[in-house]
């Protein structure tokens, strides 16, 4: 069974509009300060990923902006790990390449005022759309020295 052009434009829109809320959640989780409700807006596999990097577990990690791997210890910004510090666009088509989803994966593009963008993959589990990043990108930290 397909569905008619319309009503999948509608689902579509729909999905997005759904992962948008997610990604805008965890920022203002992390804007409150509420690092266990942001915690909770990341997939299970990048909350085990925040965990095995962190000493004290991924709310800490969140809270303190700081992780631990093979003795180095790196400092990030929980809005840059996953998305922009200060986003201004969200957008449901990719400026580069072609987007891989599926009905349970959504992929989002954002954008900040300097221009930079970058993509959001998100998963659905449960009910709910989460930010799944099942690695951690060490262009986004800082090591401290």
């Amino acid at each position: 069974m397909t569905l008619d052009p319309s009503e999948q434009e509608r689902n579509e829109a729909t999905r997005f509009l759904d992962a948008r809320s997610a990604v805008l959640a965890f920022y203002d989780a992390i804007q409150r300060a509420d690092y266990e409700a942001a915690f909770a807006r990341l997939s299970l596999e990048t909350q085990l990923l925040l965990d095995t990097w962190a000493e004290g577990g991924g709310v800490t990690a969140l809270r303190l902006g700081q992780l631990q791997q093979d003795a180095e210890t790196y400092t990030f910004d929980p809005k840059v790990l996953f998305a922009v510090a200060n986003p201004v666009e969200f957008s449901d088509d990719p400026q580069e390449g072609v987007d891989t989803e599926s009905s349970r994966r959504k992929e989002i593009h954002v954008r900040d005022a300097d221009g930079n963008s970058r993509r959001i993959v998100l998963i659905q589990e449960g009910d709910q759309w989460v930010i799944h990043q099942p690695r951690i990108p060490m262009e986004r930290l800082s090591p401290v020295q």
